[in-house]
């Protein structure tokens, strides 16, 4: 897999392979440096880009994204032009419990810069999530989307198109259907108060 004008593009296979080799690496946060420097993550958007009807290299994708961007504030910032396509991951396989995951994870670490959470904006990203948050009955999914509104009210213009959009009843609904989990709870009550002041 080139990380360089990416000439296995045209081979799904290939590129999934590629995608999970990358992630693997980026697993040790040694690494993450060295893989951003070589253009790993050029190689893994193109491949994202190019094939999202597949699952599996689109949880891959994700992965990565996750893995560099979690700790690494430089990495936050060059993976940026990614966030496109983690939302897009996100909302074309609502149902795909791992994709989920690894998508969440990636978004959540990549908004926690503020470019990266304009860009999800103007990439549709709010209803993208609220419209996800939705359609789920699982309390994980219903977290991670707290946390990712979570970074995206920082900017206060923001809290009131997620209200229109239907946010506040989803988060009722499932801060009610799910009393046990103390993380729903824990994020989704601190959403509910900053939409309330929408």
């Amino acid at each position: 897999m080139s990380t360089h004008g990416n000439k296995w593009v045209g081979e799904a296979a290939v590129q999934e392979e590629g995608c999970r080799a990358l992630c693997n690496a980026a697993f040790n946060s040694n690494n993450q440096e060295k893989l951003i420097a070589i253009g790993a993550h050029d190689a893994v958007r193109e491949a994202m880009a190019a094939y999202p009807e597949r699952m599996d290299l689109q949880e891959i994708g994700c992965c990565f994204i996750g893995n560099v961007t979690t700790e690494n504030d430089e990495a936050k910032k060059k993976l940026g032009p990614m966030t496109g396509l983690v939302l897009a991951a996100l909302g074309a396989h609502p149902t795909v419990a791992d994709l989920q995951e690894e998508g969440w994870r990636a978004l959540i670490g990549l908004v926690q810069e503020k470019e990266n959470r304009s860009l999800a904006i103007s990439e549709g990203g709010l209803k993208v999530i609220v419209d996800v948050m939705r359609d789920t009955d699982d309390a994980s999914i219903l977290r991670f989307g707290c946390l990712a509104l979570l970074q995206l009210v920082k900017d206060n213009e923001v809290r009131k198109p997620v209200v229109d959009l239907g946010a506040t009843p989803i988060l009722a609904a499932g801060i009610k259907n799910f009393p046990d989990d103390a993380g729903l709870q824990e994020v989704g009550n601190k959403l509910m108060k900053k939409l309330g002041r929408a």
